[in-house]
């Protein structure tokens, strides 16, 4: 039952990050910080605050969510918005960022 426990989370993690490929373009990598961030918040809205299964995860989902929505306000779109590049600089800006805030959400969390 563990492995099975595992696999769905591996897979909803391996299907968010193809979908904001296919959207963006380019391989997201601060994806799997999103994702944990979203696990840490839900146990931390079941033990600390007492919320149950359901609330904890409607919580952990709209937290996630707002962290992936201003990062993206903040970061990708200023980069996707860049008309002076090339596409291959575009790119490459946009994956450093990516792996950029993947460092800083992981060490913050």
């Amino acid at each position: 039952m563990d492995s099975i426990l595992t696999g769905s989370v591996l897979a909803l993690g391996a299907i968010g990050l193809t979908l904001v490929y296919r959207v963006m373009k380019f391989p997201n990598f601060v994806h799997a910080e999103f994702l944990t961030f979203g696990a840490y918040s839900a146990y931390a809205a079941n033990q600390y605050l007492g919320l149950g299964l359901f609330a904890g995860s409607i919580s952990s989902f709209i937290g996630s969510g707002l962290l992936a929505v201003i990062s993206y306000h903040f970061v990708f779109s200023k980069l996707e918005n860049v008309s002076s590049s090339g596409t291959t600089t575009k790119l490459t800006s946009m994956l450093i960022a990516s792996i950029g805030l993947g460092f800083i959400f992981r060490h913050s969390i």
